[in-house]
């Protein structure tokens, strides 16, 4: 299963818990009802325990929904803390890779950048 399948599974499952309900959860998350129970079904599934036990009244988190409850949390912001650092990382990465040509068009070899990246820095930004 594709890393985004589960991001959503488990956004699912926190805005579930977070809710009370697949009914609130769903209208949050703009998806039909039974999207939500599929997505807390294959995490149930993938993980061979029950998440949450349901009623037409009432829900409630298992031991072992309360236990993943905390590395759901944990890794969906392990996640996003990623993204956002990987967008930040994109125009480092650019300013790095432009540097690393720049220095090997003018024949400067790379363990000497460290001698450059300041001077470089200050001609190019």
């Amino acid at each position: 299963m594709p890393v985004s399948s589960k991001t959503e599974d488990l956004e699912a499952f926190l805005t579930v818990v977070d809710t009370g309900s697949f009914s609130s959860a769903a209208n949050l998350l703009n998806q039909q009802v039974a999207k939500v129970s599929r997505a807390i079904t294959r995490l149930e599934d993938g993980l061979n325990v029950t998440l949450l036990n349901r009623t037409t009244r009432r829900l409630e988190l298992t031991e072992e929904g309360e236990l993943f409850l905390q590395y759901a949390r944990d890794g969906l912001n392990i996640l996003e803390k990623g993204e956002d650092l990987s967008e930040a990382d994109k125009e480092n990465f650019l300013i790095i890779s432009n540097l690393h040509f720049v220095l090997m068009q003018n024949g400067i070899r790379y363990k000497h950048a460290d001698y450059h990246i300041p001077r470089y820095n200050t001609i190019y930004s």
